[in-house]
């Protein structure tokens, strides 16, 4: 499993879109995903999967997500994450 080198970000906290952030955790802290959602109680589940789902796909553990969601979509999300993931992976 791999782990992330820096804190990154992507995204902005505009309507529509949302701010993604990444930290690196202590090695088998495992996964912490916190969101901050005006449509937490609808949403909050899903995009937790979301990010989850993004981290499994390439392999990466003990990292921290802070999402500060302002009404993106599933697609937004899930390419601001590809895109910090890609920031803090990189040396």
């Amino acid at each position: 499993m791999l782990r992330i080198k820096r804190c990154s970000q992507s995204g902005s906290a505009e309507k529509s879109d949302v701010l993604v952030v990444m930290e690196p955790r202590e090695p088998g802290t495992g996964t912490k995903v916190v969101v901050k959602s005006p449509v937490f109680m609808e949403f909050g589940r899903h995009m937790v999967a979301t990010v989850e789902s993004v981290l499994k796909e390439q392999d990466i553990g003990d990292v921290a997500v802070l999402l500060e969601d302002k009404g993106a979509l599933e697609f937004t999300l899930r390419a601001r994450c590809e895109t910090a993931l890609r920031r803090a992976l990189i040396e």
